[in-house]
């Protein structure tokens, strides 16, 4: 699963959304991707922006900021991969060129078994 923390305010929150659907896109069926909002009470605007940018994956809004602090998310963006058996593998501040590569290869690799 590949969980990433978002604003509506969040500038690089907004960079990285292209990368994440070419991913999700390319993992469809084998990775399961979800967005926690953490400004909830911008519904309205984040419905907007999800249909502006054609985001496929469900977007979650965070209430409370409980699974913010479940992940003890602090800034924006965060984006965890988390394993089957529920292990954080891996984790983003900003999913840039480099990052979405590295998420990639992490990705195959759990689909190999390696």
């Amino acid at each position: 699963m590949v969980l990433t923390f978002f604003a509506t305010w969040c500038k690089p929150c907004l960079e990285e959304v292209p990368r994440l659907v070419d991913l999700q896109r390319r993992f469809l069926g084998r990775a399961t991707f979800l967005c926690v909002v953490a400004d909830p009470e911008n519904r309205d605007k984040v419905r907007a922006i999800a249909a502006g940018l054609s985001i496929p994956y469900p977007m979650l809004l965070d209430e409370g900021g409980s699974i913010r602090s479940a992940y003890a998310v602090h800034g924006l963006p965060a984006t965890f991969l988390i394993g089957t058996n529920g292990t954080i593998l891996s984790t983003f501040t900003y999913i840039g060129e480099d990052e979405a590569q590295a998420l990639a290869e992490t990705i195959e690799r759990q689909g190999s078994g390696r």
